[in-house]
């Protein structure tokens, strides 16, 4: 029998429920509330950051070093898990060129815990990298960067295990929806979906990424890349053709790009705060539920079983919050 080298220590569940007053074109949709995973305010990054811990820990890392925008979930989150397991951490936030760095309330969170916090504009990163990781290095700590494309497996296997929870629930959707960044959560899922027995409920499952920040083309070939690394690092490396004829992603509702929205976005994000009581952010989570519901309707889906994955988290929701209401 064979065994998968790649698992994800940390277990969790988050709930799905239908909602009853998004109903776009006699699609019934629901709505898996990662946002309410347990600790570190929650978002799809609870999961994923775990898993990374779990594998820094695993391979004798002393030390993690994260990397994203002043929005990064995934920075607010490393930075508290290290704190909790008394791992040294570094995070490097970047900004565009020839913008200002402000800050958020993930942002705050993450320099709060008292790591090194360093930041740069876009065009450093590679070069401010490679300086941080010398430096911690000759200080002594074994790095652990966690975009290193070995340790991207493991946040990929986060996703597959959350795939095996929605086939858990028994409904068979025929659309799985969420926000697509980095790409880990989707090359998860569909992980998930390709291991999967093929009387699984959602083997048959559409997994689409709406893009928040990078275009189809380039998006695609990254998620080959983590299919196939991940597929081959457990074991499965036969099925990674297979996996990777499954991706579908868009980016055709990204308005203008990474952290780009408009008005409109805005007054829908209001609109859905107030009938369903569900808070998502203009950046990641509410710019893929409102790219999904144009998606549904430019693509005329219709009577249909439909789950969204809200992957966001609260920090970032209230720190838009003003902007929504206004």
């Amino acid at each position: 029998m064979k065994t998968d080298k790649i698992q994800c220590k940390t277990k969790y569940s988050s709930p799905i429920h239908k909602l009853e007053n998004f109903c776009e074109n006699g699609n019934e949709i629901y709505i898996k509330r990662e946002d309410l995973l347990p600790g570190y305010f929650g978002g799809n990054k609870a999961r994923i950051a775990s898993a990374f811990v779990n594998d820094a820990i695993s391979k004798g890392c002393n030390c993690v070093l994260a990397y994203g925008s002043a929005s990064s979930n995934m920075c607010r989150v490393i930075t508290m898990l290290c704190k909790k397991e008394n791992l040294h951490c570094a995070v490097l936030s970047s900004v565009d060129d020839g913008e200002e760095y402000t800050h958020t309330i993930n942002s705050r969170i993450t320099e709060a815990t008292g790591f090194p916090f360093y930041t740069c504009k876009k065009s450093e990163v590679a070069k401010s990298l490679e300086k941080i990781i010398n430096d911690l290095t000759s200080a002594g700590r074994k790095v652990y960067y966690i975009y290193d494309k070995q340790n991207i497996p493991a946040g990929i296997s986060a996703y597959r295990e959350a795939f095996k929870e929605i086939s858990s629930v028994g409904i068979d959707f025929d659309y799985i929806f969420h926000a697509s960044g980095t790409g880990i959560t989707q090359a998860g899922l569909i992980c998930g979906k390709t291991l999967a027995e093929s009387t699984s409920p959602c083997k048959n499952s559409e997994i689409v990424g709406i893009s928040v920040s990078r275009d189809a083309e380039k998006e695609t070939e990254i998620l080959k890349d983590y299919i196939n690394d991940y597929l081959t690092a457990s074991g499965h490396c036969g099925k990674a053709a297979d996996a990777a004829s499954h991706i579908r992603f868009t980016d055709l509702y990204r308005l203008g790009g990474y952290g780009k929205y408009d008005r409109n976005l805005l007054d829908r994000l209001a609109t859905l705060l107030y009938k369903e009581g569900i808070g998502l952010d203009p950046v990641y989570s509410g710019k893929a539920f409102f790219g999904m519901i144009d998606y549904i309707k430019d693509n005329n889906i219709s009577g249909k079983k439909i789950l969204f994955i809200n992957t966001g988290s609260a920090p970032l929701f209230f720190d838009k919050l003003p902007e929504i209401n206004s």
